[in-house]
């Protein structure tokens, strides 16, 4: 539970900027100028379309397991905001956050700050009150235009790039990849986790003359067998290691990145082999292809845009057989219904439409439309009026050998996990 205090702050950071998501850096910098904000300590921003929280959560277990200091900044939440904002992989409390915010409040200046502007802020004033070593910070939305672009990145990631957010970065690869390449700072490095990204990208990486570390081309991975996979690094020797444990193929893709990264960075936050290998199996990270031990079983995955859910799909097509997969899903309004349905229809054999508890919940309406047009009969599909409600015709539906999928958005997950644990 969060204190009343702090849910005040939160209700009002969400109010101040009535118009919602407004891109810009104007407002986040005036207020970053006024605390007198500048983090003393090396600086990684985490972008790209998929794969960012994976990425900071690995490097957080491993630079934490070399001794060092870690501030990390990531979003959304499942639980509560505090997991936004952790120091050396704790969450920081609900006395750090409200000190912060009364900062925020009192350096505004009559500026008004969206919601992502007033959490990152406070994130980098609770980071600015510790010692630390090294700052995590994912982009929110983009790269160009995100509040944690105010801050200057020693080393900047593109984990991926898929369309996603369309309204405000682009219909094409391009342009997207335009938007994220805004948190490039001249002459420091880059690591991309895309093999063959667009050639925009690659234009921006050159135009700002970067060191732009590239994915098949300057690092890399190979699979050995099913407990170890080899990372290499151009003109490096190669090394083995233990396969993280975090679940999915894509997950190598992920700790490649955050090796390439750990390179880049070597000469100010030198980690160890050893250290590596004890972050990679004690890497922890809620949501993600998380499977828990039930029967029937059930796996948890945020993923809600298609090129998250080609990646779901392919992780379920690599695991044992089962009877019937059944899907709880949900989705926002603003999201590629169609094309997550799509990617993923192959491996699901029952729907069940899930509202989410949010204004922004994509209607049943809406959904049974985009099923349509996937090609998904309405004998396939339950319409569920809660998560309680979806797991009661889930009983209905499944055995202890099936497999239930609860996906689509970050709520629906966070639902799913209370209930689990209430009952």
């Amino acid at each position: 539970m969060q204190s009343d205090v702090l849910g005040h702050w939160l209700i009002k950071s969400k109010v101040s900027y009535s118009k919602g998501i407004e891109m810009g850096l104007d407002r986040v910098r005036q207020v970053r100028d006024n605390m007198r904000l500048v983090p003393k300590c090396p600086i990684v921003l985490v972008g790209g379309t998929n794969g960012k929280g994976s990425v900071c959560a690995i490097l957080e277990s491993i630079y934490s397991e070399s001794g060092y200091s870690v501030g990390t900044y990531t979003s959304p939440h499942i639980h509560r905001f505090n997991e936004r904002v952790k120091i050396s992989r704790q969450e920081v409390s609900d006395e750090q956050l409200i000190d912060s915010f009364e900062r925020i409040g009192n350096s505004t200046k009559g500026i008004l700050l969206t919601y992502f502007e007033y959490a990152t802020l406070a994130a980098i004033d609770c980071f600015s009150k510790v010692d630390l070593d090294v700052i995590l910070l994912e982009v929110g939305l983009g790269g160009r235009l995100d509040a944690v672009n105010a801050f200057d990145g020693d080393c900047s990631v593109i984990t991926s790039l898929g369309v996603d957010h369309k309204e405000f970065l682009g219909s094409t690869l391009d342009e997207i990849a335009i938007e994220k390449a805004g948190i490039f700072r001249k002459h420091r490095p880059v690591v991309c986790g895309q093999e063959n990204p667009p050639l925009a990208l690659e234009k921006a990486a050159k135009d700002k003359e970067v060191n732009l570390n590239l994915m098949g081309r300057d690092f890399g991975f190979k699979v050995e067998n099913n407990r170890q996979w080899q990372f290499w690094i151009k003109n490096k020797q190669k090394i083995s290691l233990p396969w993280p444990s975090l679940k999915g193929d894509v997950q190598l893709n992920n700790a490649a990145v955050s090796l390439a990264v750990l390179d880049a960075l070597k000469s100010v936050v030198p980690v160890d082999l050893g250290s590596i290998r004890k972050g990679l199996v004690s890497v922890v990270l809620e949501g993600r292809f998380q499977v828990l031990p039930t029967k029937p079983q059930i796996i948890l995955d945020v993923c809600h845009n298609p090129h998250a859910s080609q990646s779901l799909s392919m992780n379920l097509s690599q695991m044992p057989k089962v009877k019937k997969t059944v899907a709880i899903f949900g989705i926002l309004s603003n999201k590629d219904a169609i094309g997550v349905i799509e990617a993923i229809k192959l491996n699901i054999d029952y729907w069940i439409i899930t509202p989410l508890r949010t204004e922004k919940n994509m209607s049943p309406i809406d959904l049974r439309l985009a099923f349509s047009q996937c090609g998904i009969s309405d004998n396939k599909l339950r319409a569920a009026s809660s998560i309680n409600d979806s797991f009661e015709i889930v009983r209905d539906l499944t055995s202890d050998s099936d497999r239930i999928l609860v996906f689509g958005s970050f709520f629906l997950v966070a639902d799913t996990m209370n209930f689990i644990k209430g009952f």
